[in-house]
């Protein structure tokens, strides 16, 4: 059997039609109809009741579907492994978004590596939604992103453990001549909340995809505060926050980035930090895994990323 032949078997029976069936397997009708006369065919059963409406599985068949499930599961797990190569030679895949892969992910593995120096840890960056799918679909083993209690999903959080393991905020930036335009200074020590006031003229700002992560944080907790105090316009918008963070350097707008992402900017002078003036927001870092029985190394980096740290 065909891991991908039970998989079709599965969907006629999650599915209750022999339509939806096929949409879950992206394919036409007429095509998957052929395809399961073609697996019937190979394996030399009947494996369908055609003569009923919609299409079911033939009752001895229908009795193996659990059996087929964690067949399939397994079989996915080996691909996986396999994917992922030897774990126990110290390879382990990790996967964060862009912006902490860059910020905060070198660090954390430079300290990795001299806890454990046979740790061999392969880093993708990607978006957040493609960090879950990853995650999801066991081509990776751990994932690092960015997580806010408000905008949590509980689906997500029935089929993944998480662990927050550090704290960063969503911080308004600028380029100095901007800020300056915009009546809004750059303390070397800004507060917490911002100074009520303000400003003048509309504020420009780089803005986010609404149905990204940090798209959602803009429209729902910052630009609220943000347009009762003055207008503000978009000048441009990207899913990076690298990219944002470049346009606030040029001077294009308002750029609310991860504080570790502007950190260096901020201190060298080409980026003003204006959390003095406008909101910002806290934000959690997360450690994701799918495999709550990890083993060897595995186990061990993810027991060291989760760990604890004295703070810096």
């Amino acid at each position: 059997m065909r891991l991908e032949w039970i998989e079709d078997i599965l969907a006629v029976a999650d599915a209750g039609s022999l339509g939806d069936a096929a949409a879950r397997r992206h394919l036409t009708q007429s095509a998957f109809s052929r395809r399961l006369r073609m697996i019937e065919e190979q394996i030399g059963v009947e494996l369908f009741d055609r003569a009923r409406k919609p299409l079911q599985l033939h009752a001895p068949v229908a009795n193996e579907i659990a059996r087929m499930r964690h067949l399939a599961q397994s079989l996915r797990e080996l691909g996986a492994d396999l994917r992922l190569g030897d774990a126990s030679a110290g390879r382990v895949l990790l996967i964060s978004q862009h912006a902490l892969a860059a910020a905060l992910l070198p660090g954390m593995l430079d300290g990795l590596r001299a806890q454990n120096g046979r740790v061999f840890v392969h880093l993708r960056s990607e978006n957040m939604q493609e960090c879950y799918n990853q995650l999801l679909a066991r081509r990776v083993d751990i994932a690092v992103v960015y997580g806010l209690a408000e905008i949590a999903s509980p689906v997500y959080d029935r089929l993944i453990e998480t662990q927050v393991i550090g704290q960063d905020r969503l911080i308004p930036v600028a380029a100095p001549r901007l800020a300056a335009d915009l009546g809004l200074g750059a303390p070397e020590e800004a507060p917490t909340t911002p100074v009520p006031g303000e400003f003048a003229p509309d504020l420009p700002y780089i803005a986010y995809p609404p149905e990204v992560f940090l798209g959602q944080i803009m429209e729902r907790f910052l630009l609220p505060e943000v347009m009762s105090r003055g207008a503000a316009k978009p000048q441009a918008e990207t899913a990076l926050t690298l990219a944002a963070l470049e346009m606030a350097r040029q001077g294009i707008g308002v750029a609310w980035v991860p504080q570790s992402l502007a950190a260096q900017a901020v201190a060298e002078g080409s980026l003003s930090d204006l959390s003095a003036h406008l909101p910002a927001q806290p934000l959690d870092v997360l450690a994701l895994r799918l495999d709550r029985a990890m083993t060897g190394v595995r186990a061990e980096v993810w027991d060291w990323i989760t760990a604890p740290k004295p703070p810096r």
